[in-house]
């Protein structure tokens, strides 16, 4: 019985302490989530892009992925080229905003131009399947390959 008492004590040690972690971690996600809003408040679109992560998740700030795609939006149309691909794939899923295969293309070019090699792959299946685009096996292929001499190495295996 004695036993069975240390065991029960263990366990609830172990349960709280795990909980304190659970909660420090999401202390440090709501602390970066208010950093990265006063950096986009700034006019930093690196920040603006990488709160639209955490909102597109609900890591720090609530899960809100119309939130998510304004942000992607802001980042883009500051020239943060990463945001451009992120708000593609919103449209290309329709995550947050209408779905739109069409304008999902349209950002993954934008992307792919600024040379974000993830835009480039993701602009590649859009030719391979036609989605959003005319199928077009040889442009994917062109893709896929400019996205792997870039090192986006899914685009490797394609």
């Amino acid at each position: 019985m004695r036993h069975m008492v240390r065991i029960a004590v263990l366990v609830v040690m172990a349960v709280s302490l795990s909980g304190c972690k659970r909660n420090s971690t999401l202390m440090r996600d709501v602390e970066e989530a208010e950093r990265l809003q006063q950096a986009c408040d700034e006019r930093d679109m690196e920040g603006c892009n990488n709160l639209g992560n955490k909102y597109k998740i609900g890591r720090g700030v609530p899960q809100n992925k119309t939130r998510a795609a304004e942000l992607y939006q802001q980042a883009c149309d500051g020239r943060y080229i990463e945001g451009c691909n992120n708000l593609g794939v919103m449209f290309e899923y329709g995550e947050g905003v209408p779905q739109n295969p069409t304008r999902a293309a349209e950002l993954y070019q934008q992307a792919c131009d600024g040379r974000n090699m993830e835009g480039c792959n993701n602009l590649g299946i859009m030719y391979e399947h036609g989605i959003g685009v005319p199928q077009n096996s040889t442009r994917a292929a062109e893709l896929y390959q400019q996205a792997c001499g870039g090192g986006y190495e899914e685009a490797c295996n394609r």
